[in-house]
């Protein structure tokens, strides 16, 4: 709760208004920040194309549509059919945030977004610079929403590569040097994968989240 100085004016007075802004401006604002990100996001899933699987990318860095749209390409060639319509789909958004001051709401804004969005069937592959995945790493029990990469990985690669929740669960790979990423012209200089453990026993979400695996490990390579 915030600090605060002096006599707190009556509720609803014209004295109340500049004291109530004054120190819950920032609360307001987060709290109608986080419910408009949320009727916008029902709203998409309400109406967005059907996909197998969507990626985000969540951090400070911006890739340009058509690298996102070609990455969108190559991920196909991976994924499964999750909803048997008989294609192929793979939607790739990205969520920059700013990380500066005069940023605050629209970091807040895809914050809230990009959480809600861990609770998809069908989102279950992220990439994250350093920044975004220190945070998530940092929650407590994140592995419980990201796999151990020894679940998933494939290939053997170099242990200096994986990266570490605060419960001392390898969730995360250095995607540098990255032979899919960097042929779709996406800078892999602080770049990372993460494979959401999704527990939906659902054919939608797991054949999804097969697919997710098999990109992510075609991206370490």
């Amino acid at each position: 709760m915030a600090e605060t100085y002096g006599v707190k004016p009556k509720l609803f007075t014209k004295e109340w208004w500049p004291y109530f802004w004054m120190y819950y401006k920032w609360i307001t604002i987060g709290i109608a920040t986080a419910v408009v990100v949320i009727a916008v996001t029902v709203a998409q899933c309400a109406t967005r194309e059907k996909y197998d699987l969507t990626v985000t990318y969540a951090g400070l860095g911006m890739f340009s549509q058509d690298s996102l749209a070609e990455l969108e390409k190559v991920i196909e060639e991976k994924a499964e059919d999750a909803d048997g319509n008989g294609e192929i789909n793979v939607f790739v958004q990205q969520f920059n945030f700013e990380n500066t001051s005069g940023g605050f709401e629209i970091d807040y804004g895809l914050q809230t977004k990009h959480d809600i969005e861990l609770t998809d069937e069908i989102t279950n592959l992220y990439l994250y610079d350093k920044y975004e995945l220190d945070m998530m790493l940092g929650r407590d029990q994140a592995s419980l929403i990201y796999m151990d990469v020894n679940k998933w990985l494939e290939s053997e690669i170099d242990t200096d590569r994986l990266v570490y929740s605060g419960d001392g669960v390898p969730c995360a790979v250095n995607l540098s040097g990255s032979a899919m990423l960097e042929g779709v012209e996406m800078d892999t200089s602080d770049i990372y994968v993460v494979v959401k453990d999704n527990s939906k026993d659902t054919d939608l979400a797991q054949r999804s989240l097969r697919g997710a695996i098999a990109a992510a490990n075609e991206m370490v390579k």
